[in-house]
């Protein structure tokens, strides 16, 4: 009977002893022993910092492993990872496993047994201290049009502590409409855990969003409200023309001969010449000396006649400081607008008297008359 029973069990020895002679021959490395963490700061605000010390492994066993199996070792290494069950907002009492993950084949390749691959903690020692939001009652105000608008702070907080502190802007003008700004506190974070203060940011962001802005390209042109003033400046030149006290073929061509004519005139023919979107090049100029952020330029063709002369003339409107809203209409003030015009019978003489009374220094960019012609 017991000769029976020993050849039952001889199997099950014999797996035993295969699988404990191929652990046997492994090298083993305990694990716990690499793994380092870290977990200071204030109750239920703090993060668990962890570290595995691959290059020690790599250090301590490296020339122990056969030479056979150095390749496998080196990508065992490089294949590690540690994970965290719970890394932030720790609190004391929190039960933390720290978990090393590895290529189980290249383990075996490697001939290596890792022990103690997880590592237990309990977060003790945590400080307790009072959350405090420096930006609760920090108000970022923006007035103006950009990209001239400007920003201000201003700390209403009624915390003794945030009330001694200084917040500062990163730009407090030339930005664009929603561009974001940074707020930045010179709260000395170490030093608020001594007065039992947890502060988790010193810079909060602020976004520009819902401001009126310069017309800056000529892409913000395609809209209605062109169209309209288009066709109130174009009527503007009938008008003046028609008007018997106007002499538009003098004023156009500067010839003292038309003052003697028949003093009747019309426009036989008008069409949109041309448009020019101009912006300062240097803003400074727009601060310092108030010339405007942006010009429009509407340039018609013309044919001014009597009753027995005519000439080809050439008006060019002037828009200043076209503005862009929020919601996306385009503001253009045009009123006046039989005086804001120049006119003449050559096109390159009136685009010279144009920029002569510009003032200021711009950089100019066509627009596409199409955009005027379609709407």
């Amino acid at each position: 009977m017991n000769s029976m029973r020993f050849w039952k069990i001889l199997p099950v020895i014999g797996i035993l002893m295969f699988f404990c002679g191929c652990s046997l021959f492994k090298t083993k490395i305990n694990l716990k022993e690499y793994v380092t963490y870290s977990c200071k700061g204030i109750n239920g605000y703090t993060s668990m910092e962890v570290r595995l010390d691959t290059e020690g492994i790599r250090t301590d066993y490296g020339e122990k492993i056969d030479e056979k199996k150095a390749e496998a070792f080196n990508k065992l290494i490089e294949s590690m990872s540690i994970s965290v069950s719970k890394q932030d907002g720790l609190c004391n009492g929190d039960e933390i496993t720290i978990r090393v993950d590895f290529d189980e084949m290249l383990c075996d390749e490697a001939g290596i047994n890792f022990t103690e691959t997880e590592t237990e903690v309990i977060v003790e020692g945590l400080e307790e201290g009072e959350l405090l939001d420096l930006f609760k009652d920090v108000v970022v105000t923006v007035k103006g049009t950009a990209p001239l608008a400007e920003a201000s702070i201003e700390n209403k907080s009624t915390n003794e502590y945030i009330k001694g502190l200084t917040f500062t802007l990163d730009k407090t003008t030339g930005f664009n409409a929603g561009e974001t700004l940074t707020v930045s506190c010179n709260a000395d974070v170490e030093a608020a855990k001594e007065s039992g203060y947890v502060i988790l940011s010193t810079t909060h962001s602020y976004k520009t969003d819902g401001m009126d802005t310069y017309v800056q390209n000529a892409g913000e042109l395609e809209t209605g409200e062109l169209s309209e003033v288009v066709l109130e400046a174009e009527n503007t030149v009938i008008s003046e023309t028609e008007g018997s006290q106007m002499r538009m073929l003098y004023k156009v061509t500067g010839s003292s001969n038309y003052l003697f004519q028949y003093n009747k005139e019309w426009i036989d023919s008008i069409e949109l010449y041309e448009m020019k979107l101009l912006t300062i090049s240097d803003i400074t100029q727009v601060q310092q000396s108030g010339a405007s952020y942006n010009k429009l330029y509407v340039i018609f063709k013309a044919y001014v006649t009597n009753a027995d002369h005519g000439s080809d003339g050439y008006f060019c409107f002037e828009y200043n400081n076209l503005i862009k809203k929020a919601d996306g209409t385009l503001v253009i003030r045009h009123d006046n607008q039989n005086m804001r015009y120049l006119c003449d019978d050559d096109y390159n003489e009136l685009m010279e008297k144009v920029r002569l009374a510009c003032g200021g220094n711009y950089d100019e960019k066509e627009v596409d008359i199409s955009i005027v012609q379609n709407n």
